[in-house]
């Protein structure tokens, strides 16, 4: 089972090339080119971080919006979806699930959580459109993976949603789970700002040791897995860049991540990170602005396409 997890960048229209203007010359949109880039990995089933359902296609002013361009493509190739919202949300952006629906069916229904705006008890409130879950079941083999898609909101609402994920990892270490998406944090390992500077550590990264209680509840981190012989400050383990003032570069971080539960350790195939998406073309174009994770597990696969052997022992 290949996952692929994204985040689209689709809250971002007025970045020039990114969403209405060609892309690389041609007739598509950086829709377009997202959904073509994805369906190039045959991925079982992709989490979308920051998606919109009605797309930013142009169109005549009172003209109601389409549906996006990355699902008209998807959906002609069986993957259906699922987002984080009801309807009177259907615009705003979300966290999204998209699966092949040729292998896989939904057991249940998917967990979705209220979304409460920003008030003055914002400690209080809960992101719900940052936030997706749907357990897979594959068709033939009758296996079954709850992914856990989220976005963790950079505002004060973060501890109120880093509280969901505990409980999501409490209550995964006996099942097979993946919790996938941006995360905005980091270790220090995974923040190169401390390559330059020992001493410092951005206030982002990883602050209270947000990311800490995942590893300790028995997840592991799958990238990590499948890279062991990396360098702490590999460029590889980057997966956003950010304009440093003070060093006048960029600055990489890795916001991105997945974890296993338990039970996947030893059914990790490979992880990695697709940087490519994120890097510019020779228009200066880009795709979105994080690297995306592919992960591969072995789950779901028949006699007859069964791997000979795993990349990660």
């Amino acid at each position: 089972m290949k996952i692929l997890g994204i985040n689209c960048n689709l809250n971002t229209p007025t970045i020039s090339g990114w969403l209405d203007s060609p892309f690389e010359g041609k007739d598509i949109t950086r829709e377009d080119a997202i959904a073509e880039r994805i369906i190039d990995e045959d991925p079982d089933a992709v989490v979308f971080i920051e998606f919109r359902k009605k797309g930013n296609r142009k169109r005549k002013v009172g003209t109601p919006p389409k549906e996006s361009i990355i699902m008209d493509i998807m959906k002609a190739k069986g993957y259906e979806f699922e987002l984080a919202t009801n309807n009177k949300m259907e615009n705003l952006i979300v966290t999204a699930i998209a699966f092949d629906s040729i292998k896989w069916s939904i057991v249940g229904k998917a967990d979705k959580r209220r979304h409460d705006n920003l008030n003055a008890n914002v400690t209080q409130k809960f992101c719900g459109r940052n936030w997706l879950a749907i357990t897979l079941q594959n068709i033939s083999t009758r296996e079954t993976v709850k992914i856990v898609g989220v976005h963790v909101p950079s505002d004060l609402r973060r501890k109120t949603f880093w509280d969901a994920i505990y409980k999501e990892v409490e209550s995964g270490k006996d099942e097979n789970v993946v919790i996938i998406g941006d995360f905005n944090a980091f270790y220090p390992k995974d923040n190169m700002e401390v390559t330059w500077n020992d001493t410092k550590v951005t206030n982002n990264s990883n602050p209270e040791n947000e990311l800490d209680p995942i590893i300790e509840g028995s997840f592991w981190d799958a990238w990590e897995l499948s890279h062991k012989s990396k360098a702490q400050h590999d460029l590889d383990r980057y997966t956003y860049y950010l304009w440093n003032k003070a060093l006048e570069r960029l600055m990489g971080h890795r916001l991105d991540y997945a974890f296993l539960s338990p039970s996947l350790k030893g059914k990790m195939v490979y992880a990695e990170h697709l940087h490519d998406v994120r890097m510019p073309n020779a228009k200066k174009e880009r795709l979105t602005d994080h690297s995306a994770i592919l992960i591969e597990l072995d789950i779901g696969a028949t006699n007859e396409d069964q791997k000979d052997n795993l990349r990660y022992p």
